[in-house]
């Protein structure tokens, strides 16, 4: 089950990206979600935390919607 983050600076269309544990573009300055079976469930709970939040589109965003 993977780990994912959500980066603690926003983007600058504002959004917080969430990445998945081994992601290239993982940030420095992240928030760890937790281990989720489906990236979904990863981006509903960073959307409790930082709205907006998106998937990032390096590490398997399509796993993420």
């Amino acid at each position: 089950m993977p780990s994912y983050y959500v980066d603690r600076r926003p983007q600058a269309n504002g959004h917080h990206q969430v990445h998945a544990q081994g992601c290239p573009y993982l940030p420095l300055y992240r928030l760890h979600l937790g281990d989720f079976v489906h990236g979904a469930a990863a981006l509903r709970e960073a959307q409790r935390h930082y709205a907006p939040a998106a998937a990032c589109r390096h590490c398997g965003g399509e796993n993420l919607r």
